[in-house]
């Protein structure tokens, strides 16, 4: 091993918020002693290591770190609506042994919200709902600090502060144009968030105030201009063209994408479609032998999806793959964020980016205020830059000029990392590997007893040695006067 690369890499290494990769750490270190007949690994920690990691070749020794367990931390921060407002979780989870005060503080866009003073027994968690939101609410900020008295020492400060973004759920009125089609009307009757509305052809209002129009099977002499998605469309329009209708709809391709997501065409049966073209904008995600069968993009500032095909002359409504298609599209045609996360985001957590049709590059700003751009090459990216906890802003930036895509929130919330007391054991494959603190060759020994000691011994020689040069001269004198006399 290249001990000046090693000494390199350990002193470019950064610390983060992020877990630790105990899988390849230990894999790295069963391959540095590979070949070798006898080896020892030493694993320095706290003990909060994974339960289920492999045998490793070699002996096992444990040094375990850490002294105190007294922490408290914010272990759950998520929003929801309430009767139309905002509404705050917050759990707070004391580690340590004993019962202990805390104030949480709840910060709502830059301002604080409230301030409450709240007991945590030992080894418990307690949870705190706060109503009174504003309405526009939408970054929030939660930290745990100690109270004026009574407070305990908290050991592990990064678990103390939490973050969350309040995104209300999208909603829209949505009108649906068709001479009667079930599975539809059922759909949008019940769709989260979603005003629905349903006219026959002939009974199309004047004012098309909508965020998004359906029109199935039948197409007005001029498209609204709103979103639309267009089902079996009879004849062309100003921003697509129809031609004929195929038979041979066996699924040739279907892209991956957030509009397909779960959606499974291979078992989809299709009577017939018809053969549709866009001048650009929109792009086929879902395509047979014959022509396109799903079509989605921006066309002239409004979004518009196609399905070429009748719906009641497929078993498609008869599937679960209906309604999941339908959801996709109510998500694509009013996205909250240009970006796919799970609620948690924890550290090293990867997020997906979804940029939008005209997008080029996307721009991220990190919760220390450092921003990186990133081009547009595929359909979804993976950031995973995410080893910052706090509040990660997406701009997105087309030859249009930039637009916000959102922001996200990164928090710990990582039991293994909140338990700071060090175990007494860990789990190696198959085997437990205790404690090996007291072994001398391993731990931190107290040198300062021994260093002192050597400091007496060094004093005292040098005490002695300028006593004894003081009065061995004066005898010297002496000895040589008593010679002269004689």
């Amino acid at each position: 091993m290249d001990r000046s690369l090693l000494r390199e890499a350990v002193n470019r290494a950064e610390p983060s918020a992020a877990s630790a990769d105990w899988e390849a750490a230990l894999a790295l270190a069963g391959a540095s002693i590979a070949g070798r007949s006898e080896a020892t690994i030493v694993i320095v920690s706290d003990g909060g290591l994974p339960s289920d990691l492999p045998n490793l070749p070699a002996d096992v020794q444990y040094v375990s770190v850490g002294r105190e367990a007294q922490n408290l931390a914010i272990t759950a921060l998520a929003t929801a609506t309430q009767n139309g407002q905002p509404q705050l979780y917050a759990a707070v989870t004391n580690y340590g042994n004993d019962d202990a005060d805390v104030v949480l503080s709840v910060e709502v866009d830059g301002q604080l919200q409230t301030a409450d003073r709240i007991t945590v027994p030992a080894a418990q968690t307690v949870g705190q709902t706060i109503d009174d939101l504003p309405g526009n609410a939408r970054l929030i900020r939660a930290e745990l600090t100690q109270p004026v008295e009574g407070g305990l020492t908290d050991f592990l400060p990064v678990d103390d502060v939490a973050f969350a973004v309040y995104a209300p759920p999208a909603s829209g009125r949505i009108l649906l144009v068709t001479e009667g089609n079930l599975f539809l009307e059922q759909f949008f009757s019940v769709g989260p968030n979603v005003e629905a509305f349903r006219v026959a052809p002939d009974d199309l209002p004047a004012a098309l105030d909508f965020d998004m129009i359906v029109l199935d099977g039948w197409l007005p002499e001029t498209l609204p201009e709103t979103n639309l998605l267009v089902i079996n469309p009879p004849n062309s329009t100003e921003i697509f063209a129809v031609g004929q209708t195929f038979e041979d709809t066996r699924l040739l391709r279907q892209e991956e994408d957030p509009i397909t997501a779960f959606v499974n065409f291979d078992d989809v049966a299709i009577r017939e479609a018809v053969q549709v073209q866009t001048p650009g904008g929109a792009r086929t995600l879902v395509a047979a032998d014959g022509g396109p069968l799903l079509l989605a993009g921006d066309v002239g500032g409004r979004r518009v999806a196609i399905i070429t095909f009748n719906l009641l002359a497929s078993n498609m409504p008869l599937r679960i793959d209906l309604p999941i298609l339908l959801s996709n599209l109510l998500e694509w045609y009013a996205p909250a964020q240009a970006f796919n996360a799970v609620d948690v985001l924890r550290p090293g957590d990867a997020v997906s980016i979804r940029p939008r049709a005209a997008t080029t590059q996307y721009e991220i700003t990190q919760p220390d205020g450092t921003s990186q751009t990133y081009p547009v090459d595929e359909t979804a990216l993976a950031f995973t830059q995410t080893g910052q906890i706090g509040f990660y802003s997406v701009t997105l930036i087309s030859p249009q000029g930039e637009q916000s895509g959102g922001t996200f929130a990164v928090n710990l919330f990582s039991e293994d990392e909140s338990i700071i007391a060090p175990r007494s054991e860990i789990q190696i494959g198959q085997a437990a590997v205790g404690d090996q603190t007291s072994d001398d060759r391993f731990g931190q020994n107290e040198l300062w007893p021994w260093l002192a000691g050597i400091a007496f011994i060094i004093l005292a020689i040098e005490w002695t040695v300028y006593h004894r040069g003081t009065v061995l001269p004066r005898r010297q004198t002496q000895s040589q006067g008593a010679l002269a006399q004689r």
